[in-house]
């Protein structure tokens, strides 16, 4: 299961610390930035997803919008790209959570 957060600040006052503050958090945590404003982790059951999304609601900014995806691996792997290839990583990581050396 894969847990998406997608990020939309906006520029009232004091937006640009608290968004500082939960991308800091957010790489804490693991979450992969797979493009601008767009973060990803991969976890292990819908109770994890649940888990990390309650612990998250905690440090979310007051301002603009967070939406908060959870997608199967099946549903993941179905995504397309139109434009581009996947990246080195997600060639290496694929389904796993864990990459092996």
């Amino acid at each position: 299961m894969r847990v998406i957060v997608m990020l939309k600040p906006t520029n009232k006052y004091g937006t640009k610390m608290e968004y500082s503050k939960f991308r800091k958090y957010l790489s804490q945590e693991g979450f992969l930035l797979v493009q601008s404003e767009v973060y990803i982790k991969t976890v292990s059951s819908r109770k994890s997803a649940n888990r990390q999304i309650t612990k998250m609601r905690h440090c979310v900014p007051t301002t603009g919008r967070v939406l908060v995806y959870k997608i199967t691996e099946n549903q993941f792997h179905s995504i397309q790209y139109i434009v581009g290839k996947p990246s080195n990583q997600e060639n290496i990581v694929g389904a796993n959570g864990i990459v092996q050396i």
